[in-house]
């Protein structure tokens, strides 16, 4: 691939900068970049074209990596005859630039990154490498439904709380414990209740009515 020529950073607005040599990688990703591999159908984030681009640095033999290596050396020694009094000074940004609300930043996104280069290391390009990445796409989306539909609690068959009533809960077993009367007959004789002998009155006392059986 032929290396394009280096470009200043927008934000180097000094007519007498003096760019830094790009090291291998960096010639690597200008020449990818520029053989327009990567239209904006498939990604147009450059994070995430970087992410591409650095994966298939990565599955470079080493005889490979070597000739961008060899071509980083030269364009160092020839930015050193141009500027042979050249120091790299940094310079800090003068305020901090706005953080950006990043959402393409999980595990799926990076995943797909990677499946965007191997399409491109096995030779897909143009119509049919858009077409292969949708069908990845639809891949991610419907697993990422997948993994919301399986955190939501499902509602069908899960154990309902128990009516509470008067201090009890009425379910199997419990009636011994409740404290609501028992349901009786109207055809039953009335149920005797205990008369305390004590006579003291109070705001909580509760008064019920007792059937007095005839004599």
């Amino acid at each position: 691939m032929p290396i394009p020529p280096s470009r200043c950073s927008s934000r180097n607005k000094s007519p007498d900068h003096i760019p830094r040599p790009r090291n291998a990688f960096m010639l690597f990703r200008s020449a990818f970049a520029a053989a327009q591999k990567i239209s904006t159908n498939i990604e147009h984030d450059n994070r995430h074209i970087t992410r591409i681009i650095a994966h298939c640095w990565n599955r470079l033999s080493e005889a490979d990596k070597q000739v961008w290596r060899d071509k980083a050396a030269a364009e160092k020694a020839e930015h050193a005859q141009r500027h042979p009094n050249y120091r790299f000074s940094p310079v800090g940004r003068a305020k901090k630039p706005v953080k950006r609300n990043v959402r393409r930043n999980g595990v799926e996104d990076r995943k797909r990154c990677e499946k965007v280069a191997e399409l491109l290391l096995a030779g897909k390009d143009g119509k049919e490498l858009e077409s292969a990445v949708k069908e990845i796409d639809v891949e991610i989306s419907s697993v990422s439904e997948r993994s919301d539909c399986s955190q939501v609690i499902p509602l069908l068959g899960a154990e309902q709380p128990r009516t509470v009533l008067g201090g009890c809960h009425p379910s199997k077993g419990d009636s011994e414990d409740c404290d609501i009367p028992p349901f009786r007959s109207p055809l039953l004789p009335p149920a005797k209740v205990a008369i305390a002998s004590s006579h003291r009155i109070t705001d909580k006392t509760i008064f019920l009515p007792v059937s007095i059986p005839a004599s």
